[in-house]
């Protein structure tokens, strides 16, 4: 790339976007002016393919674009894992970003031979041919389709930085994916598993858990039980895959808030729950003074880190 003077042009933006509907790409400078990148066609198109590549340097005021065409054949069986296709799967809010020990919906083309669910633990990191790996780490699979794959974060992926995240099925690899991997992403489970409305929070009565929704509302004094996931670290270290033991428990190492009806509530224990692996818990007890409804809004926050609102009924 080069300015109206013909001098490399070593700063500002270059993209290229596409005319089949795939995602822009933006380009990587070096030092001599060359911009580079790599681009994987999701959307196969065999004719009149067009790309576009459009510089600019903001200081300068300068912007320019350069057209080139040809085709993108179809290639049916490489993994593809999707723009933004990994996201928790509590909320799968494509805003978010995944985090140490969080179970994480992975969405493509082609990411496994096959549906099976993993009926024991440890999590194995191969079913139905499939193979996710993040930062070069194999991930433990909890789920695997065509178009999904479920998978747990190893605790040890560093946070506050970009890692690539690839699908391999059998012989083939998708292209990387950038996945930025933050310290906590917190999210409760719903009933209808879109991430929105009753949340998974359970009245804890003797011997039983109790979901707390319109049939069955808390009220005050009811000691309630949240599940989740996207909490972060725990201390002492858990290994993503393994079941958590319950002795000693793993508390979350980042600190845990609640609010419900847009009151602060005390934690009295968030962490990861015993017995299963990337699933946390937060236990609470329901203050006198909470608005009764039906969907009273609940928000769990980890490190400032807010997650999406659920609800819980509350009479």
């Amino acid at each position: 790339m080069v300015d109206n003077c013909g001098a490399p042009l070593r700063t500002g933006a270059v993209t290229a976007s596409f005319s089949n509907g795939d995602s822009p790409l933006a380009l990587i400078g070096t030092s001599s002016g060359r911009w580079s990148g790599t681009w994987t066609p999701r959307n196969a198109r065999t004719s009149d393919l067009k790309v576009m590549v459009t510089a600019e340097q903001p200081q300068t005021s300068l912007k320019g674009t350069a057209e080139v065409g040809g085709a993108a054949a179809a290639n049916p069986e490489v993994p593809i894992v999707n723009v933004g296709g990994a996201v928790s799967a509590a909320s799968f809010a494509r805003s978010a970003s995944p985090s140490p020990g969080e179970l994480v919906s992975i969405f493509g083309v082609k990411l496994s031979d096959g549906f099976e669910a993993a009926s024991a633990l440890p999590l194995r990191t191969q079913m139905q041919g499939a193979l996710l790996t993040l930062a070069g780490r194999p991930l433990p699979l909890v789920f695997t389709s065509d178009g999904q794959v479920n998978a747990v974060i190893p605790y040890d992926i560093p946070a506050g930085q970009q890692h690539q995240l690839i699908a391999r099925r059998g012989a083939r690899l998708s292209a990387p994916e950038s996945i930025s991997v933050v310290a906590a992403q917190p999210a409760v489970f719903t009933t209808d598993l879109t991430g929105k409305g009753q949340g998974h929070i359970y009245v804890n009565t003797t011997g039983a858990q109790i979901l707390a929704d319109a049939a069955n509302p808390a009220v005050a004094g009811d000691y309630l039980v949240f599940y989740g996931t996207g909490l972060g670290a725990v201390d002492p270290p858990a290994t993503a895959g393994e079941a958590a033991p319950a002795d000693p428990l793993r508390k979350t190492r980042g600190a845990v808030t609640v609010t419900i009806g847009g009151r602060p509530v005390e934690v009295l224990f968030a962490g990861l729950t015993p017995g299963f692996t990337g699933l946390y818990q937060i236990n609470v007890q329901l203050p006198a003074g909470i608005a009764s409804g039906d969907a009273v809004e609940v928000v769990v926050t980890v490190g400032g880190v807010a997650g999406p609102p659920v609800t819980i009924a509350v009479r």
